[in-house]
């Protein structure tokens, strides 16, 4: 009976024992169940892109331990020249804190290199803990496949062109329709401009147009016209052209350089070329100096010719102008002296402006002046006629008594 009861003892203790290891054994470990309980999902793992286009796909990342977590992320694909990120509200996000039980969805985005081969390429997203240790991995497959092209394609070899303000600039411009047939529409803008002219003519042809019809595939040549006011300062200007159909377009960035021009004009306030001065006295005369070009002229003298009579004077106020900018006029007064010995009859002599800077510019006219022997010489003349007169009354007087 003792015997009996030692072994029911025994077989109870053993039976005890291996109870205990094997709900040890079943139990998982604190550990084991954090590293266990994160996951990565999207819901779609293959997708099919066109070379060189950009796709963002969602991720959500599971916690599901009793503890928190601070998630670190890395991305790689097997190709060189992919960009592969993970971003969060347009940022991109390098780890993540997650709450136990708790998740978050960030954007995957991908963009493959331009010039990739057609192919399926893998793209892994790996969560690690603080000391790198792999959580868990999401593999997306990236079928690329060839892009069809259905836009509009604009296109010119000359962009930039040079010319004076009031020119004609012609720019060539190909239009390439690579969809189906469509009516194409022109829109032209000078930045920041409203009185230059534009014109759009198709190649060879003196017609303005705003559209044109294309043909799939089909490809014209057109001519835009740009044309500059004479008053625009010297400067780049950029010119934008469009060609759109729809929601498809294609833009065009042209530039036109106006060099500055130099033109310099003189002449008189009435625009007569000519006036009158008495033997040995002064006359006045108004002058006008102006800019007709686009870029100011600085440093303009006034001055006369090498043939203005011998013994005559002249004097310019003011003799030297400082600036005149462009489009701008400034008067001065030109003061002509003539010699007492003068004989009265007309005379021409040169008057001359010179602008110095920027660029070496002048104008010129030849002024004729009248002279006239002035009122001393008629009162001479009235006194020689007075006396003639007097000497003839007192002939015929005393002839007259005989």
């Amino acid at each position: 009976m003792n015997s009996k009861s030692a072994k029911m003892k025994k077989i109870t203790i053993l039976l005890t024992i291996g109870l205990v290891v094997a709900l040890s054994l079943a139990t998982p470990s604190v550990n084991a169940s954090s590293s266990e309980g994160l996951s990565m999902t999207t819901p779609f793992p293959h997708v099919v892109i066109g070379s060189g286009e950009t796709i963002e796909r969602n991720i959500t990342i599971h916690n599901t331990t009793s503890s928190s977590k601070l998630i670190n992320f890395s991305t790689s694909t097997d190709s060189d020249n992919w960009s592969a990120d993970l971003r969060e509200s347009g940022v991109e996000v390098k780890s993540a804190y997650l709450q136990a039980g708790g998740e978050s969805d960030l954007t995957l985005r991908i963009s493959p290199p331009t010039d990739i081969d057609e192919g399926t390429y893998p793209v892994e997203v790996q969560a690690l803990d603080r000391e790198g240790t792999v959580l868990d991995a999401l593999e997306i497959l990236v079928e690329i496949k060839p892009t069809a092209v259905t836009g509009i394609e604009v296109q010119t070899k000359y962009p930039e062109m040079e010319g004076p303000p009031g020119t004609d600039m012609e720019f060539s411009i190909d239009i390439i329709n690579h969809g189906s047939k469509k009516t194409i529409d022109y829109e032209v803008n000078v930045q920041g401009q409203e009185d230059w002219k534009t014109n759009i003519s198709p190649r060879f042809e003196d017609k303005s147009i705003r559209s044109q019809s294309f043909e799939a595939g089909e490809e014209k040549t057109i001519n835009l016209t740009v044309t500059p006011p004479e008053t625009v300062t010297p400067q780049d200007y950029r010119v934008d052209f469009e060609a759109s159909s729809g929601a498809i377009k294609d833009n065009l960035s042209l530039i036109v350089s106006i060099p500055g021009t130099y033109k310099l004009d003189l002449t008189t306030k009435s625009e007569r070329l000519n006036t009158k001065v008495e033997r040995g006295s002064t006359g006045t005369i108004q002058l006008v100096v102006r800019n007709r070009g686009s870029a100011a002229l600085k440093n303009i003298q006034l001055s006369t010719g090498y043939n203005k009579p011998s013994g005559w004077t002249t004097e310019f106020n003011p003799e030297i102008i400082p600036v005149i900018e462009p489009q701008s006029q400034k008067l001065v007064e030109l003061t002509v002296g003539t010699a007492s010995d003068t004989v009265p009859g007309d005379y021409s002599f040169k008057v001359r402006a010179n602008a110095r800077e920027p660029y070496q510019r002048s104008a010129s006219f030849d002024l004729r002046v009248t002279v006239s022997p002035g009122t001393s010489w008629g009162l001479v003349g009235v006194g020689i006629i007075g006396i003639i007169l007097a000497g003839l009354f007192l002939l015929f007087w005393r002839f007259g008594r005989r």
